[in-house]
């Protein structure tokens, strides 16, 4: 019978709360005991693209990251363990992204046995989405609500001005309905019609965060609950989930049978996909 490494192979639940106990450090000469040459340097480097956590005011902030492992740390991190580790920061509020760093840094560091570096990037810093897009990004809004109802009752800022408007999130996350497994995704949000409140749009989609669906059911209930309370003549949603298993899925959902303006964008490469 092959040895049990932590939690690889075993069904267990995410953990909701901080817990640097689920990390799983295996030992390096497990395998290097029969290498005949081992006297190599190098490094491990872990490509991160499901990092988040809470900001001091309740919203989410994402990022990607990259971990540097020395090859020479006496331990390496088992993988699922890494997961588990890192999904259970998403709801852990932190001061800046380097109080985040710093603390993934400290329990991987003590995990393997040697210091680790961990780098990131926020979608603020990647490449902004063309001009002609005129979408507005969300995520430095302010939450005025913790669940869908008070969210939506504050959708609609002024009911009699009617425009066009176009809205991004990056800060999606919400749960396979049979795993638990947390799901992360860039949202477009295109509408005409009344006026839309961004932090009550924002609020809305953050309140995801622990609701169970599967990619297609969320971006439904989406389109569903904006159009019920927003009465708009046109809307589209677009949801760009990053990928799981190699696979990566983008439901669109609009008002029109005709091609919609966010058709295009279901084709092209979200922030982390």
């Amino acid at each position: 019978m092959s040895e049990q490494h932590g939690q690889l192979g075993v069904q267990v639940e995410y953990p909701r709360d901080y817990s640097p106990d689920v990390l799983h450090p295996i030992d390096r000469q497990q395998g290097r005991s029969e290498l005949v040459h081992s006297q190599f340097v190098g490094h491990d480097l872990w490509n991160l693209w499901e990092l988040s956590w809470l900001g001091e005011n309740g919203i989410p902030v994402v990022a990607t990251g990259q971990l540097f492992v020395p090859a020479d740390s006496p331990f390496m991190v088992e993988s699922k363990s890494l997961k588990l580790y890192l999904n259970s920061l998403n709801l852990t509020r932190f001061g800046s992204p380097q109080a985040f760093q710093e603390c993934v840094e400290k329990d991987l560091s003590q995990c393997i046995g040697a210091p680790v570096s961990l780098s990131l990037k926020s979608s603020r810093d990647v490449n902004p989405q063309p001009a002609a897009s005129q979408a507005k990004c969300i995520d430095s809004g302010e939450l005025i609500s913790q669940d869908f109802d008070s969210a939506l009752a504050n959708l609609i800022a002024d009911a009699e001005l009617s425009q066009e408007q176009h809205w991004e999130s990056h800060v999606f996350r919400s749960l396979c309905p049979v795993t638990g497994q947390p799901d992360w995704a860039s949202i477009d949000l295109r509408c005409v019609g009344p006026s839309v409140n961004p932090d009550a749009l924002l609020s809305y989609l953050v309140a995801f965060r622990e609701h169970g669906g599967f990619h297609e059911q969320c971006v439904e209930r989406i389109w569903s609950d904006l159009m019920r309370f927003g009465q708009f003549t046109e809307l589209e949603v677009l949801a760009r989930f990053t990928r799981r298993g190699g696979i990566d899925i983008c439901p669109y959902r609009s008002s029109s049978e005709e091609s919609g303006v966010l058709w295009d964008r279901s084709r092209q490469r979200a922030f982390r996909q």
